[in-house]
Protein backbone atom coordinates (compact mmCIF):
# COMPACT_ATOMS: atom_id res chain seq x y z
CA UNK A 1 0.00 0.00 0.00
CA UNK A 2 1.27 3.44 -0.95
CA UNK A 3 2.12 6.08 1.64
CA UNK A 4 1.54 8.82 -0.91
CA UNK A 5 -1.35 11.27 -0.85
CA UNK A 6 -3.92 10.78 -3.61
CA UNK A 7 -6.36 13.26 -5.08
CA UNK A 8 -9.08 12.37 -7.59
CA UNK A 9 -10.54 14.39 -10.44
CA UNK A 10 -12.54 14.02 -13.64
CA UNK A 11 -11.50 15.92 -16.76
CA UNK A 12 -14.13 18.66 -17.01
CA UNK A 13 -15.58 19.94 -20.32
CA UNK A 14 -14.20 23.41 -19.55
CA UNK A 15 -10.68 21.96 -19.38
CA UNK A 16 -10.68 21.03 -23.08
CA UNK A 17 -8.88 22.95 -25.81
CA UNK A 18 -9.70 23.20 -29.50
CA UNK A 19 -7.73 19.98 -30.17
CA UNK A 20 -10.15 17.91 -28.10
CA UNK A 21 -7.82 17.19 -25.21
CA UNK A 22 -7.07 18.74 -21.84
CA UNK A 23 -5.29 22.06 -22.26
CA UNK A 24 -1.78 22.41 -20.86
CA UNK A 25 -2.81 25.09 -18.38
CA UNK A 26 -5.32 22.72 -16.78
CA UNK A 27 -2.63 20.12 -16.10
CA UNK A 28 -0.72 22.77 -14.17
CA UNK A 29 -3.91 23.97 -12.45
CA UNK A 30 -4.70 20.45 -11.25
CA UNK A 31 -1.15 20.02 -9.95
CA UNK A 32 -1.36 23.42 -8.23
CA UNK A 33 -4.65 22.41 -6.58
CA UNK A 34 -2.94 19.26 -5.32
CA UNK A 35 -0.05 21.34 -3.96
CA UNK A 36 -2.51 23.44 -1.97
CA UNK A 37 -4.24 20.29 -0.69
CA UNK A 38 -0.90 18.74 0.28
CA UNK A 39 0.06 21.78 2.37
CA UNK A 40 -3.39 21.83 3.97
CA UNK A 41 -3.12 18.11 4.79
CA UNK A 42 0.04 18.84 6.78
CA UNK A 43 -1.46 21.81 8.62
CA UNK A 44 0.14 24.46 6.41
CA UNK A 45 -2.90 25.71 4.53
CA UNK A 46 -5.08 28.78 4.91
CA UNK A 47 -5.40 28.41 8.72
CA UNK A 48 -1.61 28.38 9.05
CA UNK A 49 -1.39 31.41 6.78
CA UNK A 50 -3.93 33.38 8.81
CA UNK A 51 -2.35 32.51 12.18
CA UNK A 52 1.29 33.01 11.20
CA UNK A 53 1.10 35.52 8.34
CA UNK A 54 3.36 33.10 6.49
CA UNK A 55 2.80 30.87 3.51
CA UNK A 56 4.45 29.13 0.58
CA UNK A 57 5.25 30.63 -2.82
CA UNK A 58 6.05 28.52 -5.85
CA UNK A 59 9.43 29.53 -7.28
CA UNK A 60 10.03 26.74 -9.79
CA UNK A 61 7.94 24.08 -11.46
CA UNK A 62 8.45 21.56 -14.20
CA UNK A 63 5.66 19.66 -15.91
CA UNK A 64 6.02 16.77 -18.34
CA UNK A 65 3.05 16.01 -20.58
CA UNK A 66 3.11 12.31 -21.43
CA UNK A 67 -0.41 11.38 -22.60
CA UNK A 68 -3.51 13.13 -23.86
CA UNK A 69 -6.47 13.34 -21.54
CA UNK A 70 -10.03 13.53 -22.85
CA UNK A 71 -13.23 14.92 -21.40
CA UNK A 72 -14.74 12.85 -18.61
CA UNK A 73 -11.67 10.71 -17.96
CA UNK A 74 -11.04 9.93 -14.28
CA UNK A 75 -7.68 11.01 -12.91
CA UNK A 76 -5.77 10.24 -9.77
CA UNK A 77 -2.86 12.45 -8.75
CA UNK A 78 -0.29 11.11 -6.31
CA UNK A 79 1.64 13.66 -4.28
CA UNK A 80 4.87 13.29 -2.38
CA UNK A 81 7.44 15.36 -0.61
CA UNK A 82 10.94 14.69 -1.94
CA UNK A 83 13.04 17.28 -0.11
CA UNK A 84 12.63 19.58 2.88
CA UNK A 85 14.98 22.44 3.67
CA UNK A 86 14.80 25.21 6.23
CA UNK A 87 13.00 27.48 3.77
CA UNK A 88 11.87 25.23 0.92
CA UNK A 89 9.91 22.13 0.07
CA UNK A 90 10.23 20.15 -3.14
CA UNK A 91 7.19 18.11 -4.13
CA UNK A 92 6.56 15.66 -6.95
CA UNK A 93 3.23 14.66 -8.49
CA UNK A 94 2.09 12.01 -10.94
CA UNK A 95 -1.17 12.32 -12.86
CA UNK A 96 -2.54 8.91 -13.77
CA UNK A 97 -5.37 8.21 -16.18
CA UNK A 98 -7.35 5.91 -13.94
CA UNK A 99 -9.18 3.95 -16.66
CA UNK A 100 -5.97 2.25 -17.82
CA UNK A 101 -3.50 3.25 -15.07
CA UNK A 102 -1.35 5.16 -17.58
CA UNK A 103 0.93 7.96 -16.43
CA UNK A 104 -0.36 11.10 -18.18
CA UNK A 105 1.87 13.79 -16.67
CA UNK A 106 4.44 14.50 -13.98
CA UNK A 107 5.09 17.70 -12.08
CA UNK A 108 7.90 18.78 -9.76
CA UNK A 109 7.64 21.98 -7.76
CA UNK A 110 9.76 24.04 -5.39
CA UNK A 111 7.88 26.12 -2.85
CA UNK A 112 9.54 28.57 -0.50
CA UNK A 113 8.28 29.54 2.95
CA UNK A 114 7.68 33.30 3.07
CA UNK A 115 6.69 36.03 5.47
CA UNK A 116 3.60 37.51 3.82
CA UNK A 117 4.31 40.97 5.26
CA UNK A 118 7.87 41.31 3.91
CA UNK A 119 7.31 38.96 0.93
CA UNK A 120 10.71 37.39 1.65
CA UNK A 121 11.67 33.81 2.35
CA UNK A 122 12.19 32.88 5.98
CA UNK A 123 12.88 29.60 7.76
CA UNK A 124 9.86 27.47 8.56
CA UNK A 125 8.91 27.05 12.21
CA UNK A 126 10.52 23.90 13.57
CA UNK A 127 7.13 22.22 14.07
CA UNK A 128 6.25 22.71 10.39
CA UNK A 129 9.65 21.51 9.20
CA UNK A 130 9.53 18.43 11.45
CA UNK A 131 6.03 17.58 10.19
CA UNK A 132 7.21 17.82 6.58
CA UNK A 133 10.38 15.83 7.33
CA UNK A 134 8.27 13.06 8.86
CA UNK A 135 6.11 13.04 5.72
CA UNK A 136 9.29 12.94 3.62
CA UNK A 137 10.41 9.81 5.48
CA UNK A 138 7.02 8.20 4.93
CA UNK A 139 6.94 9.15 1.24
CA UNK A 140 10.50 7.95 0.67
CA UNK A 141 9.27 4.38 1.18
CA UNK A 142 7.70 4.61 -2.30
CA UNK A 143 10.26 4.59 -5.12
CA UNK A 144 10.77 7.70 -7.21
CA UNK A 145 10.86 7.43 -10.99
CA UNK A 146 14.03 8.22 -12.95
CA UNK A 147 16.10 11.34 -12.63
CA UNK A 148 13.53 13.72 -14.10
CA UNK A 149 14.05 16.68 -11.80
CA UNK A 150 17.55 16.28 -10.40
CA UNK A 151 18.42 19.90 -11.15
CA UNK A 152 15.79 20.95 -8.61
CA UNK A 153 17.18 18.78 -5.82
CA UNK A 154 19.91 19.68 -3.37
CA UNK A 155 20.15 23.33 -4.30
CA UNK A 156 20.95 25.44 -1.26
CA UNK A 157 18.05 25.22 1.20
Amino acid sequence: MSNLLEFRFFVEPSWMDNYGHMTATRYVTVFDDCSIKLLKFYGLGKDYQQKSNCGFFTVDLRTQFLRELKEGEPLVVTARIVEVGHKKVITYYEMIRQSDNILAATHAQITVHVDLQTRRSIPMPETARVTLEEALQEHSESPLPGDIFSSMLSEKS
